[in-house]
């Protein structure tokens, strides 16, 4: 099992929920920098490419699909237009 890890909402006891989405992620990423390495945890890179070719992609990895999530956009506790989960069962075939 890998764990990969896509956004930090807390960070040294600071609520980041309402920051856009790269405060979430620039801790994160700093943080896994900075730890031992490990084979099982990774941080989630970003794709910017249209969703065909990343459900085509997720598909022939055998994932259950993608997150997209809009870069501006605030932690939500919920699904919305700016969170989104995209499975691939779910999505025309390409």
């Amino acid at each position: 099992m890998v764990l990969y890890l896509l956004d930090l909402p807390f960070f040294d006891g600071e609520d980041l929920r309402q920051q856009p989405l790269h405060a979430l992620r620039a801790p994160l990423e700093k943080c896994l920098q900075a730890a031992p390495e490990s084979s099982r945890v990774r941080f989630s890179q970003s794709f910017n490419a249209d969703t065909d070719s990343l459900i085509a992609s997720a598909r022939k990895l055998n994932l259950e699909g993608i997150r997209g999530k809009r870069k501006d956009a605030c932690c939500a506790s919920c699904r919305s237009a700016d969170w989104i989960k995209l499975k691939c069962t779910n999505v025309r075939n390409l």
